[in-house]
Parts: structure tokens; sequence; C-alpha cells
């Protein structure tokens, strides 16, 4: 297994405005772009989610019919995740076996989906941090408004 960063791709280097033409990879395939089908066996909270992330995905210009898969196991992951919290809710964060107190199993779900959902975000740029490298063409800072008044 290979340590360290996971490359990004080309077109989000681009966005972010990487001026080293060596770190820009130009014979990378180009991705369809477009949204695949939603798959059939989501529950209300995955196709809630479908929409929400391809949403955000076309908006950042980087939605692509191939993520297919990606796109899925997110939705899924999410879906497990609430159903998850669920069960702690309804059941406790402690059970109680034998007059002995337990971690409630649905916690080691609850933080299992959790941490995939916030890898999966990274990786679709959908986190603070990973967002905050991605320059959208055409789109304005809030700060130039807060600029206009003060110059």
């Amino acid at each position: 297994m290979v340590s360290g960063r996971l490359p990004r791709p080309t077109k989000l280097k681009i966005m972010s405005g990487e001026t080293h033409k060596d770190r820009i990879n130009l014979n990378e395939p180009e991705a369809p772009p477009g949204r695949p089908p939603m798959p059939d066996h989501f529950d209300e909270v995955g196709k809630k989610t479908w929409e929400t992330l391809c949403n955000a995905l076309e908006v950042l210009g980087i939605m692509s019919t191939v993520d297919v898969l990606s796109l899925s196991i997110y939705c899924d992951c999410v879906s497990g995740y609430r159903h998850a919290m669920d069960k702690q809710e309804e059941f406790g964060q402690v059970l109680i076996q034998n007059g002995i107190p337990k971690r409630n199993p649905y916690m080691t779900e609850v933080h299992m989906h959790r941490a995939e959902i916030l890898k999966l975000n990274a990786q679709f740029g959908l986190t603070p941090v990973s967002r905050s490298s991605i320059v959208v063409p055409g789109s304005q800072k809030a700060f130039d408004a807060l600029d206009e008044l003060l110059n």
C-alpha cells in the first residue's frame, strides 16, 4: 500500500490554480461529463443523498457518469449512518446487560459510516478544506461586496 497523499485529478489541480506545468498531467483521461442514472436499490435517505450529492458535484463542475459506484457507496454509507443513528437514539449509547454497562453496537456502525462519509467527502471536494483550494470559473467571492464598501 502506498502511503502519503492521494493524487488529485488534473481538473481539480487546474481549478485550484496550479501553476507548475510539471504537476499537470496532460495525458489524464477525461471522464465523460453528466449525471449517471440513480441505482434502484436506495431507500429514501439514499435517494435524497443521491440528488443532493449530484447537484453539488454538478455545481462544482466535476460530475461524471463513471462515478456511479463511488456515488452509490457514498449514498449507501449515508443511509447506513442514518439508520445506525436512529437505532442509537432508540436504545441509547450504553446498554445494560446482566447489570453490566456495554457500548451499544450501533455506535460502532455510526463511527464506521461517519469515517467513510468524511473520506468520500474529501474525495469529491465536499469538505471545507478540500473545497477551499477549488476555484470555480465565473464564481465571485463573498468578500468582493465587503471590499467595495471599504474602498
